[in-house]
C-alpha cells in the first residue's frame, strides 16, 4: 500500500501472514500426555537420586561409627608380629616367622655366574643389578630381591613362582 502513513493498521494487516489456527482439542491432549510423561520421568530420577544419596550418607555414618579393628587386634602372636590382611580378598594369611625368613641364604648377584636362574625378580618384575643382594629359596632355587621376598614370606609359606613350600613340615 503506497499510502501506509494514512492508515497503518490496514497496511499491516495486508502485509502480515495470517495467524495459524488455534490447536485442536486432540493436539492439546497429546501435548498434555507428553508433559505428564516427562514430569513422571523427572520425578523418578529425583527419587532415585535422593535414595542413592541417603544410602551413601548412611554407609558413611556406619563406617564412622564402626572403624576397622585396631592395631592391637592385628597381632596373632607377640613374637610373630602383625598378621597381614590380603588387600584383595581381606583374608588373614599366616606366613613364616621372621627367624625362618632370616635363615634363608642371601647371595650377591653376579651376571653369568650361574648360581641364580633368571635375571629378574618375579615379585616386583625389576631386573637384578650387578652385586645386588638376592634371597635364594632353598628347595626351588628361585631368587628374589630381599625386601620383595621377605614381604611375601610374611604372609605366605611357599614360593611365589612354583608354590613349593619354603620349609619342610
Amino acid at each position: 500500500c503506497y499510502m501506509c502513513y494514512i492508515c497503518p493498521d490496514e497496511c499491516y494487516s495486508l502485509s502480515s501472514p495470517p495467524l495459524p489456527p488455534p490447536p485442536s482439542p486432540e493436539q492439546k491432549q497429546n501435548m498434555s500426555t507428553i508433559l505428564i510423561a516427562m514430569l513422571c520421568i523427572l520425578g523418578a530420577a529425583l527419587l532415585f537420586l535422593s535414595y542413592f544419596t541417603i544410602i551413601r550418607f548412611r554407609a558413611k555414618l556406619r563406617r564412622a561409627r564402626n572403624p576397622t579393628p585396631g592395631f592391637a587386634e592385628d597381632f596373632a602372636d607377640a613374637n610373630r608380629g602383625p598378621v597381614p590382611i590380603h588387600p584383595i580378598w581381606h583374608i588373614r594369611t599366616v606366613g613364616l616367622p621372621q627367624s625362618a625368613i632370616d635363615s634363608i641364604s642371601i647371595y650377591r648377584y653376579v651376571r653369568g655366574e650361574g648360581v641364580i636362574e633368571g635375571t629378574d625378580c618375579s615379585i616386583c618384575l625389576n631386573e637384578f643389578r650387578e652385586n645386588e643382594d638376592l634371597r635364594l629359596l632353598p628347595k626351588c632355587s628361585h631368587a628374589f630381591h630381599v625386601p620383595c621376598i621377605d614381604e611375601w614370606l610374611r604372609s605366605q609359606k611357599n614360593c611365589p613362582v612354583c608354590r613349593s613350600p619354603i620349609l619342610s613340615n
